[in-house]
């Protein structure tokens, strides 16, 4: 992919599980926004848990994994601000399901 316009690309979204391979696209994303002046967004998504028994489905408590998940997001901001210097970072989260879809090739 070939970017024209370098100054159209002012945020990028990385999308994080906290894994490895999260991490090295966060580092590979804010090289780049780095040499594009952009800001990056680190985005996760908190699986709500479900609990089941027969019919009956029982509501959870997910405050605290929220609050990890806020934690661990300010962690990685702070690592790539040591890491990148004056990279203009922001990070979100949101509560549902992270899917992953397969597509076949054409």
């Amino acid at each position: 992919m070939k970017i024209t316009d370098p100054s159209s690309l002012r945020k990028i979204l990385v999308p994080t599980d906290f894994s490895i391979t999260s991490k090295r696209a966060l580092n590979y994303a804010a090289s780049l926004a780095q040499s594009l002046y952009s800001e990056i967004v680190i985005f996760h998504v908190i699986d709500v848990p479900v609990v089941t028994s027969g019919d009956m489905v029982f509501p959870v408590d997910y405050s605290s994994l929220e609050t990890d998940a806020a934690v661990q997001l300010q962690n990685e901001k702070a690592d790539l601000l040591s890491k990148y210097g004056n990279l203009s970072v922001s990070v979100s989260h949101s509560t549902g399901v992270a899917t992953k879809r397969s597509f076949r090739k054409a």
